[in-house]
């Protein structure tokens, strides 16, 4: 089995992610990072995951051309997706800002990661934003969002039973 784990990330936890699965996955596990490749062929793989950051309600435009451009074929071959995000009662409605609706009826699992706040890889205003988030969260006792490994693994063993 070829998998291709095609992602955009903002600050890096997407492609952390990505990596945790590649490493879980049996057969051939290609990554794609959308924000450094551009002509990316579908034909090789047997099976696509997508995986994005979710940025202010969002996904990158990386990722909506990518999908315009590959829908047809995405939606014949075997398909995972998964949103990295910092919030995960916006899973639903950041699920269906990232994908369209086709993809995510076709896809055979469809999961939250979790998301990760990196200050030290964020821009000033992105920096600003994230500290207000951060003393909010303190005040109400809400724990900052993390990469819930458990998520990744639980996607993976749902791929190697179905015996792919």
């Amino acid at each position: 089995m070829n998998t291709l784990i095609v992602f955009c990330t903002t600050y890096g936890t997407t492609e952390e992610a990505a990596k945790r699965l590649s490493e879980m996955l049996a057969g051939n596990v290609k990554l794609v990072n959308l924000m450094k490749e551009k002509d990316i062929s579908l034909e090789w793989a047997d099976r696509v995951i997508l995986g994005t950051s979710i940025y202010m309600g969002q996904p990158p435009k990386q990722l909506k051309a990518f999908i315009k451009s590959h829908e047809s074929e995405l939606l014949n071959k075997s398909l995972g997706l998964y949103l990295c995000s910092g919030v995960v009662a916006d899973y639903e409605k950041n699920l269906e800002n990232a994908y369209t609706q086709p993809l995510i009826q076709h896809a055979e699992k469809c999961s939250y990661f979790g998301g990760a706040l990196k200050p030290e890889k964020m821009r000033f205003m992105h920096k600003n934003i994230t500290k207000i988030m951060v003393k909010a969260s303190e005040k109400d006792g809400i724990p900052l969002p993390k990469l819930e490994v458990s998520a990744i693994e639980k996607f993976a063993r749902y791929f190697i039973e179905k015996g792919y």
